[in-house]
C-alpha cells in the first residue's frame, strides 16, 4: 500500500476496495428498485381496479403514481435533479432533447404527464405492460397509418386537459448536440395551434468518475442491460432540466418543428464525453 500527497492510502488493494464498494453499492441499488417497482406496480394494479383506468379520476392516480415512483427511483439511483425555469402546467405539449431511458424518470418526478414513446417498447417485458398501464402512447415512426392514429391521440390528450411530453429527434442521442426534429409528431400542435413548451436535458458525473456521454446518454447499438449495470455503479448523477420561458406555435408542422429545435438547440449544453470531444 502507498500514501499519496493527501495522505490517503493508495495501490492495489486499495483499488479492490473501491470496485467491491462501488459493485456491492450497485447490487443494492438494483435491490431497491425490484422492490420499489414491484410494490408500486402491485399498487397501481389494486388501484386501477378501484377507479377504473379511464375515468379522470383514474388518469389522476395513475399520474400521482408514476410521479412518486420516479422520485423514488432518482433518490435510490442518487440521481439529483436541478429545473431552470417554470415548469408547464396542463393542459401542454413539451419537447425536449432525448439522450437516456432516464429522461422519463426525470420529468415523470417533476410532472403529471403522459409520454409519446417507440412502439418496441410496448413489447419489453414488464416495462411495457408498466408504460402501456400508465398510459403511455407508442408510435411507429415508419407507419404512416399508425402516425395518424397516434396524433389523433395526443390531439386527444392535450384536449381532455392532460399533459404530453414529446421527443422529436425520435431516438437517444450522444449529448453533443440536438439532433435535428422530426415534424410528423408536431402534426396535432399545428392543427391545433397549440402553444408548446420546451426545454433540455443534460446530465453530469462527478469527477474522476464516467463521463456522462458514455455512463449515461444510452444511444448508438449500446445494450441495456450492460449500460444500465455500468450506470448503477455511479456515486451520483446530476440532472438538469432547462425551460424556455416562451411557447411557441405555428400551423406548419416543418416550421414548427425548426423553431423548436433552434429554441431547445440554444437552451442545451453538450454532456461532457470525456477525452473523446
Amino acid at each position: 500500500m502507498h500514501v499519496a500527497d493527501n495522505g490517503r492510502p493508495t495501490g492495489p488493494l486499495v483499488a479492490r476496495a473501491g470496485a467491491g464498494w462501488r459493485r456491492a453499492r450497485a447490487i443494492a441499488r438494483l435491490v431497491a428498485l425490484g422492490l420499489w417497482t414491484g410494490t408500486g406496480f402491485s399498487a397501481l394494479v389494486v388501484g386501477q381496479a378501484i377507479v377504473g383506468r379511464t375515468t379522470p379520476r383514474a388518469r389522476r392516480f395513475r399520474q400521482g403514481m408514476f410521479k412518486a415512483w420516479c422520485a423514488l427511483v432518482l433518490r435510490t439511483l442518487a440521481i439529483d435533479t436541478t429545473v431552470v425555469g417554470r415548469l408547464p402546467e396542463a393542459p401542454y405539449l413539451l419537447v425536449t432533447n432525448h439522450l437516456s431511458y432516464i429522461d422519463i424518470l426525470v420529468l415523470g418526478s417533476r410532472l403529471e404527464t403522459v409520454f409519446l414513446a417507440r412502439h418496441d417498447l410496448a413489447g419489453w417485458p414488464v416495462i411495457g405492460w408498466a408504460a402501456e398501464r400508465l398510459g403511455t402512447l407508442f408510435i411507429n415512426r415508419r407507419d404512416f397509418g399508425d402516425l395518424r392514429a397516434v396524433n389523433a391521440a395526443i390531439a386527444a390528450v392535450v384536449e381532455r386537459g392532460d399533459g404530453l411530453v414529446v421527443f422529436p429527434e425520435g431516438t437517444t442521442t450522444s449529448g453533443r448536440t440536438v439532433s435535428p426534429f422530426r415534424s410528423p409528431v408536431l402534426e396535432p400542435a399545428a392543427a391545433l395551434r397549440l402553444p408548446v413548451a420546451y426545454g433540455a436535458l443534460r446530465y453530469a458525473t462527478p469527477p474522476g468518475e464516467a463521463p456522462a456521454g458514455d455512463a449515461v446518454c444510452w444511444w448508438g447499438d449500446a445494450e441495456f442491460a450492460p449500460h444500465f449495470w455500468g450506470m448503477l455503479h455511479l456515486s451520483r448523477i446530476d440532472a438538469m432540466l432547462s425551460l424556455g420561458p416562451d411557447r411557441l406555435s405555428d400551423g406548419d408542422r416543418k416550421v414548427l418543428a425548426l423553431q423548436l429545435h433552434r429554441k431547445v438547440s440554444a437552451l442545451f449544453v453538450p454532456v461532457d464525453r470525456g477525452d473523446d470531444g
